[in-house]
């Protein structure tokens, strides 16, 4: 069986095309980018260099079809919200009818924001309240800062192309106001909530048609921080929030792995803040806890009943390299690089992608990411879903 992965020159790649070697897969790497790190494992059949969706959808998608027919793909395996929406949202049903994921109607279901607290609800998840904006909504209706903003879709279809946007931490009126404007501008709708604190939960899980299972990690610091991808996380032992995250699925008929961010609020309840029905970038954080979720989300779209479902015991630690390294000049930063060193030295600690398994392919991809950044003269911020 051949698996194609996109856009395996980011973070999850090395990791991913590991997980799915050792499963006997045949792996065919696909990319928009030519600093494809993963193609260093000798487990790689073939390279697919790929157009980008942000700039003609229909092009990407004609390119993973001819990927598909050149090298006989049985299941395509995106790796970010912008390739798993092209190639749902696309129209072409023989294409992903392959993917991977969820139908077009689960993806509507558990992607857009607007929609999932009606979801949520109706199986007794909480989610935290905000207030839907466009270019016309009255700034006075919006919530007082301190606020994130965030489109409805992390990844949304507009003018022939996928527009993907970032959430946005606003700590003043003018800070908000100014994200709506851009977030409403490029995807039509923005999503303001009052910033809320507690103890934030990521739940990496997944269905089957005959069973369901998970693991939660609980995140200490996070880049950028309270709103970015975490940089250190533990394993924890929080039930609730795996059953929570479960029902969700359930309730949409979702089968495959997904992953959804929870905060634990002051008063202990849990909230929901996503979900993405798709294998995260910090896939390292699940495997290295004993939940193979690339193995897991392929085997499930092949129809069949998962492996690689074991999940450790809670106080495995997750480091994510470029994130950390950002903390480092904060305050604070000498008990990260602490972390960080026993991290290195430990079997229980994984620091991504530095970890001894995908170390070189990884430190390949955070070059090529570098690079392309400094070539377009932008900020060097770490690989993104």
């Amino acid at each position: 069986m051949s698996v194609l992965v996109l856009q395996s020159h980011l973070r999850p790649g090395p990791w991913v095309v590991r997980s799915l070697t050792d499963a006997g897969f045949r792996v065919v790497s696909g990319s928009t980018r030519p600093f494809v790190g993963a193609s260093l494992s000798g487990g790689v059949a073939a390279s697919a260099r790929l157009p980008s969706p942000a700039d003609d959808l229909h092009r990407f998608v004609a390119a993973v079809r001819e990927a598909v027919r050149r090298e006989s793909v049985d299941v395509i395996l995106p790796l970010t919200e912008t390739t798993l929406a092209a190639l749902i949202v696309d129209g072409d049903d023989d294409i992903a009818a392959m993917v991977a994921g969820p139908t077009p109607a689960q993806y509507e279901l558990l992607s857009d924001k607007g929609r999932l607290p009606e979801l949520a609800a109706g199986v007794g998840v909480a989610t935290l309240a905000g207030v839907v904006a466009g270019p016309a909504a009255p700034c006075a209706a919006l919530p007082a800062p301190p606020v994130v903003v965030k489109p409805l879709a992390s990844a949304t279809l507009q003018h022939g192309a996928v527009v993907y946007e970032r959430p946005v931490l606003a700590l003043t009126e003018t800070e908000r106001d100014r994200a709506v404007a851009r977030i409403a501008a490029t995807t039509g709708r923005a999503l303001v909530q009052p910033f809320a604190s507690g103890a934030r939960l990521h739940v990496h899980a997944w269905r089957s048609r005959g069973a369901a299972g998970g693991l939660v990690t609980r995140v200490r610091r996070s880049w950028p921080p309270e709103i970015g991808m975490a940089s250190a996380a533990t394993v924890a032992d929080e039930p609730d929030a795996l059953v929570a995250v479960s029902a969700i699925l359930d309730a949409a008929d979702y089968r495959g792995v997904a992953s959804a961010d929870m905060i634990r609020l002051d008063d202990g309840r849990l909230a929901l803040h996503d979900v993405n029905p798709r294998v995260p970038f910090s896939v390292a954080e699940a495997i290295f806890g004993g939940l193979d979720t690339p193995r897991i989300a392929v085997q499930i779209a092949l129809g069949e009943e998962p492996e690689g479902c074991r999940p450790g015991p809670a106080g495995r630690d997750y480091h994510w390299a470029s994130g950390e390294i950002r903390w480092l000049t904060r305050r604070g930063g000498g008990v990260v690089a602490r972390e960080l060193a026993d991290a290195l030295m430990r079997r229980d600690g994984t620091v991504d992608p530095l970890s001894a398994r995908v170390a070189v392919q990884g430190v390949v991809d955070l070059m090529g990411t570098a690079v392309a950044r400094l070539s377009r003269r932008r900020p060097f911020r770490g690989s993104r879903r």
